[in-house]
């Protein structure tokens, strides 16, 4: 009996301290036009945002009562079901043994639209030692020549005085057209003068062998862009005409012209030029005679050194700001095939060109007791003339060895007068005439390769 008296009490005791102390909160949930929700979650947490879920209780049929089993000071109550946008109402200042109501009305959610996301394709592509660039995906339509592109592209650096390319810090070998050969180290007629709607890709080659039967076993780190041209060209050009007005009153003229001709075993491409602007669509830049060509890089060895060098032009500006030239030029390149063995290459240039310059330099010198005025007129004129030319012809004599004949030459006459008049005073006239020919050729015999 004992035993009997002394739990119950104790229970009850308990059970009175919990009822006591307890916090309800209950209410109904409905949507906008009244109805009741049939289900919805009842959480209790912290604070806005918070992870943790405190306490937690399910909303049957609109209602809700949850009975708090922690003692709160203030909380967040939260109402969420599906297909509607959470609610929540924050409580403060809770007394121990109190029931609040609270109730909601709950909207639905945003229906968001089906959106479609068309990604356009890549501009590029990597297979192997192959980057393929399409045209397209660099073009914004102001592009005229093929270079204007080239120098859009990751990669490729172009120099503007030059021609010289770059794909990833090393110079380029040449250009080709699907795959053949017409430029050689000339390759900037190409690059300055292909049309852009002519070209379709432009691919980097890495590990470029110039022999077939090397490809895979010579170790090289040589680099070639390749034309992929669009399909159905035949023949193809164009023509350009610029004209307009100088402060001078003399007239502006740039005119050019192209010629593409393709076949299964016939390519050949044709340019011819004037402007007097300060334009260089040539290989050549008798502008500055500092800076060579690709070509006058591969040969620079060969050639004579001449004793009295060239005159070069300099100028802080732009060079086609100072460049008071009258440049004509014409070239024609081809390449074409002798059966199934035997491939020919020849390319020939001419150039002529009335180069001028006009520098005035004045200086004032402040002493004490007077000023000292000085001046410099320099007056340059320069007219070069070049004729060149070259042969390339590889046969392969059978499936493991190949015989090559290589021919080139160039004739080169440079005139050049300078005038100085120093302080209108005293004048110092020059005139230098110099002519350079160039001529070389090479024979490999069948060279057996062991593949």
């Amino acid at each position: 009996m004992f035993s009997k008296y002394f739990f119950l009490p104790f229970f009850l005791f308990v059970f009175q301290n919990v009822w006591v102390f307890s916090q309800t909160i209950k209410g109904t949930i409905k949507n906008g036009k009244g109805e009741k929700i049939i289900a919805a979650s009842v959480i209790i947490r912290d604070s806005v945002g918070a992870e943790d879920i405190r306490e937690f209780t399910i909303a049957r049929n609109g209602e809700y009562a949850i009975v708090l089993q922690e003692k709160y000071e203030r909380l967040i109550l939260e109402i969420a079901a599906n297909g509607y946008s959470k609610d929540y109402v924050e409580l403060k200042n809770l007394q121990k043994d109190a029931t609040y109501i609270r109730d909601f009305v709950l909207l639905p959610e945003e229906q968001i639209e089906e959106i479609t996301i068309t990604a356009e394709k890549e501009s590029f592509s990597v297979n192997e030692d192959t980057t393929k660039f399409d045209v397209k995906g660099y073009s914004d339509g102001t592009e005229r020549k093929i270079q204007d592109i080239i120098k859009k592209l990751p990669g490729v650096q172009v120099n503007e005085k030059t021609g010289e390319i770059k794909y990833k810090n090393k110079s380029i070998e040449t250009i080709k057209l699907d795959g053949d050969d017409l430029f050689g180290a000339n390759y900037s007629i190409g690059s300055r003068n292909i049309n852009v709607n002519m070209v379709e890709q432009i691919q980097a080659i890495e590990n470029y062998s110039e022999n077939p039967l090397l490809k895979g076993i010579e170790n090289s780190d040589k680099v070639i862009l390749n034309l992929k041209l669009k399909k159905g060209i035949n023949v193809s050009g164009d023509i350009d005409f610029g004209n307009g007005l100088m402060i001078e009153k003399r007239f502006a003229r740039d005119v050019s012209g192209t010629i593409l001709a393709v076949t299964k075993k016939y390519k050949s491409f044709g340019s011819l030029s004037y402007n007097n602007i300060g334009v260089n669509q040539t290989p050549f830049n008798y502008f500055d005679s500092y800076n060579y060509n690709p070509e006058q890089l591969k040969e620079k060895d060969f050639f004579a050194q001449k004793l009295i060098p060239e005159y070069g032009f300099s100028s802080v500006l732009e060079e086609r700001r100072v460049n008071i030239n009258q440049t004509l030029f014409g070239s024609y390149n081809q390449t074409f095939k002798l059966g199934n063995k035997t491939n020919v290459k020849s390319g020939l240039y001419y150039i002529s060109d009335n180069i001028q310059s006009v520098q005035e330099f004045l200086g004032n010198i402040r002493l004490i007791s007077e000023n000292i005025q000085t001046s410099d007129l320099n007056q340059i004129s320069k007219r070069p003339t070049s004729y060149s030319g070259d042969v390339y012809v590889k046969s392969n004599t059978s499936t493991k060895s190949l015989l090559e004949y290589k021919f080139s030459f160039k004739q080169e006459n440079i005139f050049t007068k300078t005038n100085l008049l120093q302080n209108n005073l005293n004048r110092f006239e020059s005139e230098l005439y110099s002519k350079d020919f160039f001529y070389k050729q090479a024979f490999s015999p069948p060279t057996k390769f062991l593949v």
